[in-house]
């Protein structure tokens, strides 16, 4: 389920700026609205002053009402970005579109205003709209390509919304080779790798030197199970380009996609032997030895990053989670508090939480998360998702619901939050609660794929509704046809209805895409029903042999008793 963040990333810099500029005046309590106010100033910084009380106390409707009525007679674009990206943290995305148009008015050359309104037209289903919005900013050289739209796109908005306004680009502009793989990536991104597949092709055939689009196309065959069609596509390239380090990686990653482990590490050593500081090697070599659990590799890999003065966040993130892993708790700490932004200051903060607690400081844990939302009262619902994952991790779920519980009790409708919620819900046996959180999602996102298929999924586990899961599922599947995760449910709604056969087809796709240990379970027990017990055991003894003590394949082993 894609969390919203409350910034778009390109907006910050427009916020920092706002937040300097504007009005701040000095009581800190609440005050009655005057019955006059002296001038425009006056009452534009009463507004500003409210809503950043507001703001303090979590109220994010009131704040969102007091910024917009203050952007409404401000000629300040500062105050309607300010306003309008507030609206859309809140998920009100009327009053959010009102706000980014008059940021446009305001400021007529800004490119973050159009982002924002592209992104909130993308919400509503204006594609004609949101479409024009993006090609105008590449025809006008304020964007360079399509990818700042899809990159935005992949961030803000779900498959049925982002990919319809892409296939307009591309229908509006069909030999733009740019536009092809913009699609594509978005594709990708989205699982649908077929579509991902056509459009790289098309890419190609428009700008056939760029290696974008081929190591895309490479991808997305590999995701269909084409293996030995995808891999001879990167190798001519890679032999004829000479000592090209993005080619090389990206083949070395690609290797890794297609399970070829040992070959993957090779190519990124080749890469690390060329090229001794060079960052990403470092930093892949890292991940990979830390998957096979050797942890003194892994730890000399980011150590060697961290010298070399790139990624220093990453680094420091995983030299936090290898020294956990140790339960060398203080060090873990001190690693973690140096992630100071990037993609895993979250998942640091969360192991801050997770070190304090399984080095006996529990109440720490919750004053430090505290402590995150007062200083950060917009980023709420990311912290209080991550604080109550961190509980969830340690075994404590009572209190991870009531992390959510309370979070709820300020954002009553937040998708994320009830989606975690229900979750739990369903893992703690409460599946009537589950549902009705589900319900509330789907209420609001019809085409929600992740909270159709946990319905699905749950009603197939607790209830005999299984027909009626079945539809949750298939609808979940026509938005996402690849997903792996939701091929799982089907297959297993399909067994409980008593059709193994196409239950083993769903099962066998969704274990080619995911070698997941539920997956496994889940076909191993299908395998059993049609009568192939040695193929059944075969699968139970490789995923087992891979992850011994996962109880969905511990509970199968009298099966195979003789």
């Amino acid at each position: 389920m894609i969390l919203r963040r409350l910034t778009i990333a390109c907006l910050v810099s427009v916020l920092t700026a706002c937040a300097a500029s504007a009005p701040k005046p000095a009581p800190t309590a609440p005050q009655a609205s005057p019955k006059a106010f002296r001038g425009v100033d006056e009452e534009i910084s009463y507004h500003v002053f409210m809503g950043e009380l507001a703001v303090g106390r979590g109220d994010a409707k009131d704040a969102v009402q007091e910024y917009q009525a203050a952007a409404q007679i401000s000629m300040d674009p500062g105050l309607a970005a300010h306003a309008a990206v507030l609206a859309y943290g809140n998920g009100d995305l009327i009053d959010a579109l009102a706000l980014a148009r008059r940021w446009q008015i305001l400021a007529p050359g800004s490119v973050d205003a159009t982002h924002l309104v592209a992104v909130l037209e993308t919400e509503r289903g204006d594609v004609a709209a949101a479409a024009q919005d993006f090609a105008g900013l590449v025809q006008s050289g304020a964007d360079p390509n399509y990818m700042a739209a899809t990159r935005l796109l992949e961030q803000e908005a779900d498959a049925a919304h982002a990919l319809p306004v892409l296939q307009a680009i591309v229908a509006n502009a069909p030999k733009s080779a740019n536009a092809h793989y913009a699609l594509a990536h978005a594709a990708m991104n989205y699982k649908r790798y077929a579509l991902a597949e056509q459009e790289a092709r098309a890419a190609l055939a428009l700008d056939s030197h760029t290696d974008d689009p081929l190591v895309l196309l490479a991808r997305a065959l590999v995701a269909q199970g084409k293996v030995e069609e995808a891999l001879p596509l990167i190798q001519a390239r890679v032999k004829t380009a000479g000592d090209d380090v993005s080619l090389d990686l990206a083949y070395g990653a690609l290797l890794s996609e297609a399970k070829h482990d040992s070959e993957s590490k090779q190519e990124f050593e080749s890469v690390l032997k060329a090229h001794p500081g060079n960052p990403d090697a470092l930093y892949t070599l890292g991940l990979m030895t830390l998957q096979d659990k050797d942890l003194s590799a892994a730890h000399d890999y980011f150590q060697r990053l961290l010298k070399t003065g790139k990624r220093g966040d990453d680094a420091d993130y995983f030299l936090g989670s290898i020294a956990e892993t140790e339960k060398l708790y203080p060090e873990a700490l001190d690693w973690y508090r140096r992630v100071e932004d990037g993609d895993h200051w979250l998942a640091a903060q969360a192991g801050i939480g997770r070190s304090l607690i399984k080095s006996g400081a529990g109440s720490a844990a919750g004053e430090f998360f505290d402590g995150l939302v007062a200083d950060d009262p917009q980023a709420t619902v990311d912290l209080r998702l991550a604080e109550g994952q961190v509980f969830t991790d340690v075994g404590q779920p009572r209190r991870a619901l009531e992390v959510y519980d309370d979070a709820l009790h300020s954002t009553p409708d937040n998708q994320d939050l009830l989606y975690a919620r229900a979750l739990l819900r369903e893992q703690d046996g409460d599946a009537k609660a589950a549902e009705d959180d589900l319900a509330v999602i789907l209420k609001h996102a019809p085409d929600d794929a992740d909270a159709l298929n946990a319905l699905g999924y749950t009603l197939t586990l607790h209830t005999n509704r299984y027909r009626e899961a079945q539809g949750y599922i298939q609808r979940a599947l026509s938005l996402q046809p690849d997903d792996p995760a939701i091929m799982d449910s089907m297959g297993w709604v399909e067994h409980r209805l008593g059709q193994d056969t196409q239950a083993l087809d769903y099962l066998q796709k969704a274990y080619a895409a995911l070698p997941d240990p539920e997956i496994a379970a889940h076909l191993v027990e299908v395998m059993l029903a049609t009568g192939d017990r040695d193929g059944a055991h075969a699968l139970w003894l490789k995923a087992s042999a891979v992850d011994p003590d996962n109880p969905a394949l511990t509970v199968l082993a009298p099966r195979f008793q003789p």
